[in-house]
């Protein structure tokens, strides 16, 4: 952790324009005493900042750093997380696509946090920025407003109202939803549950899906505050009188959480309960069995943006909607039908 730490501060010291480049850092004996940490902790996060060209060691000379020396544009890439990427649904999952296309281009990007954003000085060496989130502080949004670089917004709810004040390419949510919906109803599946986030007032600012949207009876509908919390929410599904025979996740995080769910009780998948995802996380695939869902192709977004910020706008911010897919795998594979009832 204190690694990190040190790596985050040099890091944004480099970037804000603090440490210059060409500025030669402190040997590592008085560097380590300044910052008050042992060299072995020192030396960790001065090789993660190398391997990311933004210091150069020269043998016999010293470390300096570098940045400037580097006359590339640059893309900055501005997110709440950068990590966790099987459990969170855009920021992470977007850079791999950022990263391969600039690299395509020629051009830098540089990836950070909101809370590194107020230390990076806007101006003309960059490009234009990509946020992977939701920026909630007016602080920031009139910094990034009044810096004139191209911003865009990727992956947020359509609701968010920096749309229109920034460029977006977003995924049709409301959509979305309703094909995977259909996917079920294809596979003959009667009885859909649906676990969903906190409420329907969560639900609705993410997708825009209005309670008739589900088209299940109220009893098969439940909420759980986060995807650690869905052990319990399945638990009350399976005591129904007449226990589901699919249950459509509010995410792909939320599923991973029904499959432990159902494996623990030893409820085969899709045989006896199909389960279906939502917003296409990388982990799906690995699943036993791989897991069907709504994927917004976010690698394919990533690239869409590097792309956007290489064209003129004219003087509007676009707004995009990117094509979404639904995903058939294992999860889903099996038709039910009623003999009884001659269908």
């Amino acid at each position: 952790m204190l690694n990190r730490e040190i790596y985050t501060l040099l890091r944004t010291k480099i970037l804000s324009g603090e440490l210059m480049p060409g500025e030669k850092l402190p040997i590592e004996i008085d560097f380590a005493r300044e910052l008050k940490v042992s060299r072995g902790t020192l030396r960790s996060a001065l090789l993660r900042l190398e391997k990311e060209s933004l210091i150069k060691r020269i043998p016999r000379k010293g470390t300096f750093v570098t940045g400037e020396s580097d006359s590339r544009k640059k893309i900055l890439y501005v997110s709440d997380s950068l990590e966790n990427a099987a459990f969170h649904e855009a920021s992470p999952n977007l850079l791999p696509g950022i990263l391969k296309r600039c690299k395509e281009l020629n051009v830098v990007c540089e990836a950070i946090t909101f809370n590194e954003l107020p230390h990076i000085v806007l101006d003309r060496r960059w490009k234009g920025i990509i946020l992977g989130d939701c920026i909630k502080d007016s602080g920031l949004r009139m910094k990034l407003k009044q810096s004139g670089l191209p911003v865009i917004l990727v992956g947020v709810p359509l609701s968010n109202p920096m749309i229109g004040e920034f460029a977006a390419i977003l995924t049709d949510k409301h959509q979305a939803w309703l094909d995977g919906l259909a996917h079920l109803k294809r596979r003959g599946f009667k009885r859909i549950a649906f676990l969903l986030s906190r409420n329907y007032q969560t639900v609705k600012a993410r997708m825009g899906v209005d309670p008739e949207d589900f088209e299940s009876p109220e009893e098969y509908i439940r909420f759980a505050p986060d995807f650690l919390h869905v052990e319990q929410a399945v638990a009350s599904l399976l005591a129904l009188p007449e226990r589901p025979d699919a249950i459509y996740c509010y995410a792909d995080s939320f599923a991973i959480s029904v499959y432990s769910a159902l494996h623990s009780l030893q409820i085969a998948i899709p045989e006896e309960i199909a389960v279906m995802g939502f917003s296409g996380c990388s982990a799906g695939h690995l699943l036993n069995p791989a897991l069907s869902t709504v994927d917004f192709d976010l690698f394919g977004m990533g690239v869409a943006a590097v792309d956007l910020l290489h064209e003129d706008w004219g003087g509007e911010n676009p707004v995009i909607f990117y094509p979404h897919e639904v995903i058939m795998r294992s999860s889903t594979n099996t038709y039910k039908y009623s003999l009884n009832k001659g269908e």
